[in-house]
């Protein structure tokens, strides 16, 4: 049977079922932090696949580390815009005053 007549093929990517030891390798942690993760409800959900075996989803993977995200430490683009579009404008009408004023105070310290 084929699948991606179903499920789109990107989305059966996504739907793909790991392992404990690949979900603990795509998080990045060792076995002992992941059990402690598991043991406070810290985890991605699991997904039981037989009696003795479960997985998880690599969609729900994606989606837990998503919300463990901190937030960016880079300030936005649009918040420097808004300020630059907020400051004053400069005293002279003409830019091309304080491209000369500029230039000439540049060639002074020559």
């Amino acid at each position: 049977m084929d699948t991606t007549a179903i499920i789109p093929e990107n989305e059966l990517a996504l739907a793909r079922v790991l392992s404990e030891k690949q979900t603990r390798e795509i998080i990045g942690i060792s076995e002992s932090t992941s059990e402690r993760m598991k043991e406070v409800g810290d985890y991605p959900p699991a997904t039981q696949l037989s009696e003795r075996r479960i997985g998880y989803r690599l969609i729900d993977i994606i989606r837990w580390l998503d919300k463990r995200r901190r937030p960016d430490p880079f300030q936005k683009l649009g918040d420097v815009a808004n300020r630059v579009v907020a400051a004053p404008a400069p005293q002279s009408d003409d830019v091309r005053d304080t491209m000369r004023k500029t230039q000439h105070e540049g060639a002074r310290q020559l």
